[in-house]
């Protein structure tokens, strides 16, 4: 079983847009007190998982690792993709001069909502859809001119005045999409990646140990990078009957086929 990691490394050449999604998920690995992440990162344009590593904990070690991986196979990053975890940002400098942050919008919403205590409020359920109605703002000038509205709206509000304060500080990392045509505002792609890994080990309820969390967890990314694309709708049709590989490996010398069987 090759590790996928220097499957990327040695036999991926091809990027078309340079925007990186990057998420950890978190599984039960026997020895650990709570679940540890694995942290992986995929090209947009192909669906292609380039890089994981199995961490402790999200730190800037583990991210540090895992990009100076992606390095390797020199991807010309242009835009990351990301929760806005604090280690992040600090790895990605140590491997990468020029580069754009995207912060997932719905990550964004999600800590307004915890905030707000939305769901179990219905107080703030107004100012939520204001905000929402920002974020479907078509480009920046407009995204601005609908904050604000908003914001002189609710210029008596203290709270809401600190969360769109607090969003004007993050404005260029919120609105970096508006700059590139193929660049998403969310992590959702790989969000549903990470679901598809939640189902599958979910019924084996963790790992007896890191080294066979490890090679299972090899062996599961090197199947997705093999499995062709089956449902993929609207701007992605391209991907159905292709498996991630096909856009960014060099085929020869690897023989697909044969490490299909193997794994």
């Amino acid at each position: 079983m090759p590790n996928s990691n220097h499957l990327t490394e040695f036999t991926c050449k091809y990027f078309k847009n340079g925007i990186l999604l990057v998420d950890g998920k978190y599984i039960h690995v026997k020895g650990y007190k709570e679940k540890i992440p694995l942290i992986w990162c995929m090209d947009y344009y192909s669906h292609d998982i380039l890089a994981h590593i199995l961490a402790p904990s999200e730190n800037y070690w583990a991210y540090l690792a895992l990009f100076r991986q992606l390095n390797k196979c020199e991807y010309p990053l242009q835009v990351l993709v990301c929760d806005g975890h604090k280690a992040i940002v600090p790895a990605l400098r140590r491997v990468y001069r020029n580069f754009k942050i995207q912060l997932c919008t719905n990550h964004f919403k999600e800590d307004v909502r915890k905030t707000l205590n939305v769901r179990s409020n219905d107080k703030h359920k107004k100012f939520m859809a204001q905000l929402e109605n920002i974020f479907q703002a078509k480009n920046r000038k407009d995204f601005q001119e609908r904050a604000i509205e908003l914001l002189k709206r609710v210029a008596k509000n203290e709270i809401y005045q600190s969360i769109l304060s607090d969003m004007d500080l993050k404005y260029k990392i919120l609105t970096t999409h508006y700059d590139y045509k193929f660049c998403p505002r969310s992590t959702n792609l790989i969000e549903l990646f990470n679901s598809h890994l939640e189902a599958r080990v979910r019924s084996t309820k963790g790992f007896e140990s890191w080294e066979s969390a490890q090679l299972w967890l090899n062996a599961y990314v090197i199947n997705r990078r093999l499995s062709k694309f089956t449902d993929c709708c609207k701007k992605f049709k391209y991907l159905n009957g292709k498996c991630s590989l096909y856009y960014t490996a060099e085929i020869d010398p690897i023989d697909i086929p044969l490490i299909k069987e193997i794994s």
